[in-house]
C-alpha cells in the first residue's frame, strides 16, 4: 500500500477528518466557476484635453519641431534625438529591471521633461514657425505592451529602441487611452512624439510594420476622442 492509499484508509476510518475533508471539497466546488469569466476588450472614453492642456500641447509640439531641427546631422539616427540633457530619471534602471512606469508617473516624468527643453531653448534664438520643418508625424508609443523583441529598433535604423519607444527629444505628451477587460478598468498609456520627416520613411514606417503587438501607431490613423479633438485643432500631423 503506497502513502496515498494509506491517507485514504485513514480518513475513511476516522469521522471527522473526512467531514473536515468534505467540507474543503464542496467549498472548492462552490467556489469554482460555472464558466469562463468574460473578458471582452472594450475601449473606455477617452479624457479631452482642457483648453489650457491644448494651448500647452502646441506649445509642446513647436518646441519637440524647434528641438530635432537644431539636432538633425549632429549625430547617428540613435543618438541624434537622446540629449544627455534631457534624459529622462529612472529610465536606465527601470529598463534594467524590465519595468515601465505607470501612467501618472510616466505623465509626470514627460511633463518635467518638456519644462526642461523650454528652459534650454530659452537661449536659442527664435525660430519662426514657418521656417520649422512641420512635415513630420505624431507617433503613439503604447510603451507597456512592449515584448522587447528588438524588431522594430533593428528596422528604424535606431531610432525606435529596444523597449519600442521612440527618442525622448521627441517626446509631447503622455496620455491614457483606457480600456475594459471584463469587469476590469485597466490603463493603456501611450508616449505622443513628433517624428520629422527625415525619419517618418522607411525607417518608423518599418518599425511600425515589424512590431506584433501593435506598440507604434501613427496618431492621424487612431480613432479616439483625443486624436479627434486634435484634428479639430489642427495639431494632428
Amino acid at each position: 500500500m503506497n502513502v496515498l492509499d494509506s491517507f485514504w484508509v485513514h480518513i475513511n476510518n476516522h469521522g471527522f477528518f473526512k467531514t473536515i475533508v468534505a467540507g474543503i471539497l464542496m467549498k472548492f466546488k462552490a467556489e469554482k466557476p460555472n464558466k469562463k469569466e468574460d473578458m471582452t476588450i472594450t475601449p473606455l472614453p477617452v479624457d479631452l484635453l482642457s483648453p489650457g492642456d491644448l494651448c500647452e500641447f502646441a506649445q509642446r509640439l513647436k518646441e519637440a519641431r524647434t528641438w530635432c531641427q537644431m539636432r538633425i546631422g549632429r549625430a547617428n539616427a540613435r543618438q541624434v534625438f537622446r540629449s544627455q540633457e534631457l534624459k529622462p530619471e529612472k529610465l536606465d534602471s527601470l529598463d534594467k529591471a524590465y519595468k515601465t512606469m505607470e501612467f501618472e508617473e510616466m505623465r509626470d516624468v514627460v511633463t518635467r521633461f518638456s519644462k526642461r527643453r523650454r528652459e534650454l531653448l530659452k537661449s536659442v534664438p527664435d525660430i519662426s514657425q514657418s521656417s520649422l520643418a512641420t512635415e513630420g508625424k505624431l507617433l503613439a508609443c503604447f510603451y507597456a505592451d512592449s515584448v522587447i523583441d528588438t524588431a522594430s529598433e533593428s528596422v528604424s535604423n535606431l531610432f525606435i529602441d529596444g523597449w519600442d519607444r521612440p527618442p525622448w527629444d521627441t517626446w509631447i505628451w503622455c496620455h491614457d487611452f483606457p480600456y475594459s477587460a471584463g469587469k476590469n478598468r485597466r490603463s493603456h498609456p501611450a508616449i505622443i512624439s513628433w517624428v520629422p520627416t527625415a525619419f517618418v520613411e522607411p525607417d518608423v514606417y518599418s518599425a511600425i510594420d515589424a512590431n506584433l503587438v501593435s506598440v507604434l501607431r501613427w496618431f492621424s490613423e487612431e480613432k479616439n476622442e483625443l486624436a479627434e479633438q486634435l484634428r479639430a485643432q489642427q495639431l494632428l500631423v
